[in-house]
């Protein structure tokens, strides 16, 4: 099974899951980042010391 079925296989059964959260583990390559997780990952970086 590929990454990617194992993905979207997550995917749909958290959509599912009508009685609580889901939590998906899932990896990206390490230099695919959209402007909007670099915002977040700077922004959480300011609380870490």
């Amino acid at each position: 099974m590929t990454d990617t079925v194992r993905n979207d296989r997550a995917l749909q059964e958290a959509e599912e899951y009508k009685d609580g959260f889901s939590l998906i583990e899932v990896k990206i390559d390490r230099d695919d980042r959209s402007p909007a997780l670099n915002r977040l990952t700077n922004y959480l970086g300011k609380g870490v010391k």
